[in-house]
Order: structure tokens, then sequence, then C-alpha cells
């Protein structure tokens, strides 16, 4: 049996527009029948100066809401950035080798991390690998869940660290679909 391959994107950023600059993705493959799925997570941080130069834009209260979070997350969010360009070609190869025009590819919000993600993608003269069709929204999956996945779905790991945001809504997502399907 074939099964939906699937990938969560996660970017953590300096803003919130469509030309937020972006500090760090993640992109965690998971298959929603719980089978395992052997490829590695995509991860990178980004050099601020880069995304600049590409036109993607810091806002202040992202700023300032950063101030307020863990420390050490957002350093481990800027260790060792590398060129947006070449990141953003390293997702794309990652991503060709790994998948097919099939694989669903989710985001929080259809207006964060994959238009964000995909505006990244233009600012330096690409297009993102798959296709927009085979974007998913994890909010709208997830709605009117919120409640019951706060009490029963807990977040491992440290908040706006990529990987472990990915997984999270991952392990939610999970746990709605298993509510809604009968698994064999």
């Amino acid at each position: 049996m074939k099964y939906q391959k699937n990938i969560m994107v996660d970017i953590e950023t300096f803003g919130t527009g469509e030309r937020a600059l972006i500090i760090s993705i993640a992109m965690v493959p998971f298959h929603m029948e719980y089978k395992t799925l052997d490829v590695p997570n995509f991860r990178a941080n980004v050099s601020i100066q880069s995304g600049l130069d590409a036109g993607l834009q810091i806002d202040e209260s992202t700023l300032l809401w950063w101030i307020d979070q863990d420390r050490e997350v957002l350093k481990c969010n800027l260790v060792d950035p590398r060129p947006l360009k070449v990141v953003l070609a390293e997702l794309s190869l990652w991503y060709m080798r790994h998948f097919d025009q099939d694989t669903l590819v989710w985001g929080n919000g259809p207006s964060f991390d994959n238009a964000i993600l995909s505006a990244a993608f233009k600012s330096v003269g690409s297009v993102a690998p798959w296709k927009h069709y085979n974007e998913r929204c994890v909010r709208t999956y997830l709605h009117g869940w919120r409640p019951i996945l706060q009490e029963r779905v807990k977040f491992l790991g440290s908040k706006h660290l990529p990987v472990a945001d990915a997984q999270h809504q991952i392990r939610c997502i999970k746990y709605v679909y298993q509510q809604n399907n009968v698994l064999p």
C-alpha cells in the first residue's frame, strides 16, 4: 500500500507579512497513517543580511516579541546562518531527492509558513519545488479541536524551535486524523 507523503513546514521569522525575514526553516516529513518515513528532516538557519539583501523585511513588533522569548531558543535560530539563496537551493534539492509532486506541504496558517516561504523563493529568483495546490493549512484542519489538543497533546521540546514546532503540529494533526478515521 502506498502512503501519502506529507511535510510539515515551520519557519521562524522577524516579521509576520508575506515578505517577512526568515531566520530559520524546518521541514519535517510524516505519514498521516503513523507509518514511519525514512527521510531526514531539513533544518537550516538563514543569514539576516542575505534576507535583507533579497528584499525581505523586519517588523519591529516581531523583534519586540522575540525579546520576551527564551534567549537560548533565539540563539539556536541564529547560530551558523547561511545565505538565503543557498538554504532555499538546498531545501529544493532535499525535496526533489525525497518527494514527488503529490506530496502535501503543511504550514500553520494560509498566510504564514507556506506563503512566506514561497515569497522568499521568489525573492531569490526561484520557485518552491512543490505544487501550490498541494499546500495544506494546519489551523484549518485543527479548527474546533484546540481545547482538546491543549489537554491531550503535550508540547515536547522548546517552542519556537522549528523542528519541535513542526513535530508538535504533526502530533496534533495525527491526533485529529485518528479521531476521524479508522486506521488499518
